[in-house]
């Protein structure tokens, strides 16, 4: 168990949107890094994984909250579509005990991400008034592989896990020293065995080896 300060950290308000270690929607294209004021976003979908990604890392249980605009024909004037984020902000989810029952009460940690569309620049902007990526709580950091991306599908991978995978298929290495090669290289990602399989496979017809049926 260590403070958050110690590691990293986490966080969002209106319609609510839950993301933590268990979400396995972070894609491989979220962006990481750590939460500041003055950070800018193309999209409501590159805060969000930037958010879940976060979350993930840092082993916390954020709550995403946000407004739409009031008129929704703003809305379509700047995203072509009703319904997107105008602001919001991001919490973590810890509550008290005293305070779990307080349904007037969000949260009890004192991190809080929030954020606004700044239609001047067409980005989301994360503010700084209320910025606080501390934890008043400790927070339990999760481990590699607790916080590794479970990969099925090929197009998933980057260009470099695609042909450090082929290439391993080439030399025709027993499968447990791949997964373990796998795992050392690439710390972050769980490749399935079927994907896994497939590509080394491929790797050994490359090479001119003919695979076992």
């Amino acid at each position: 168990m260590a403070s958050i300060d110690e590691a990293a950290q986490a966080f969002p308000d209106r319609p609510g949107i839950e993301v933590g270690v268990d979400d396995g929607d972070t894609g491989q294209d979220a962006v990481c890094g750590v939460p500041a004021p003055g950070m800018e976003f193309e999209t409501q979908l590159e805060l969000k994984n930037f958010i879940e990604g976060f979350a993930k890392r840092t082993g916390c249980r954020i709550i995403i909250k946000f407004k739409t605009f009031a008129k929704a024909s703003r809305s379509v004037e700047l995203f072509g579509h009703e319904g997107a984020w105008a602001r919001g902000d991001g919490y973590c989810n810890f509550k008290t005990t005293s305070q779990k029952a307080d349904r007037s009460v969000k949260s009890s940690c004192t991190l809080n991400i929030p954020f606004t569309y700044d239609a001047g620049r067409r980005r989301y902007v994360i503010k700084g008034d209320r910025f606080c990526l501390s934890h008043n709580h400790l927070v339990e950091i999760p481990s590699p592989a607790a916080t590794a991306i479970i990969v099925n599908y090929q197009r998933d991978l980057t260009p470099e896990q695609l042909s450090y995978i082929v290439n391993l298929g080439k030399d025709s290495l027993p499968f447990p020293k791949v997964t373990h090669m796998l795992s050392d290289q690439f710390p972050d990602c769980r490749i399935q065995k079927p994907l896994l399989h497939r590509l080394l496979r491929k790797g050994k017809l490359l090479a001119g080896v003919q695979p076992r049926s």
